[in-house]
């Protein structure tokens, strides 16, 4: 490896210097709740992205362009930071009985996975988890500034934590 080589290398490993701009930096966060519902009852609500505006406050608008499968493209109009309505198209990429996973598409300036992951308890009690991954240039892009990735992460990871009360509260008093 030559001089040049190393020198980027040894910068980038003391964080000097960003990633290279075709890299991704991810923030990874996690947050599960327990629900008293039925795990068929929680799949059928909180799997489908359509029903996300009854339990993300943000969601100005969402629609699908075909039935609840893998392949089939969500539109997301949503309330972010400045902006009243930041766009976002996501796609089912996997589903099974028990999971469902939405990247959004290659059009979109950033990347974003949701990951809802379903597991019976007991018949009556489901743990919801729901997994995201999130381009850090995401936050820059919806803030109109740039986040430190531990405030980023700290500061939606309480937001999850608002929106998995919501679904809970959604599912165990209005269903």
């Amino acid at each position: 490896m030559d001089l040049y080589l190393r020198f980027w290398f040894v910068l980038l490993a003391v964080g000097l210097v960003g990633a290279p701009s075709f890299a991704r930096e991810l923030i990874v966060m996690e947050k599960s709740i327990e629900i008293q519902r039925s795990i068929e009852d929680v799949y059928e609500f909180a799997g489908n992205a359509l029903n996300d505006g009854s339990w993300r406050k943000e969601v100005n608008e969402i629609r699908m362009d075909g039935p609840f499968n893998v392949g089939t493209i969500f539109y997301e109009d949503a309330k972010l930071g400045s902006h009243d309505h930041f766009i976002t198209y996501t796609e089912i990429t996997e589903m099974n009985e028990h999971e469902v996973i939405y990247e959004t598409t290659l059009d979109n300036p950033s990347y974003l996975k949701s990951h809802r992951i379903f597991e019976a308890i007991d018949s009556e009690t489901t743990r919801f988890t729901y997994h995201v991954e999130v381009e850090e240039k995401m936050f820059k892009d919806i803030l109109k500034l740039p986040v430190p990735k531990f405030l980023a992460k700290w500061a939606y990871k309480r937001r999850m934590k608002k929106y998995l009360k919501s679904l809970r509260d959604q599912l165990e008093v209005h269903l």
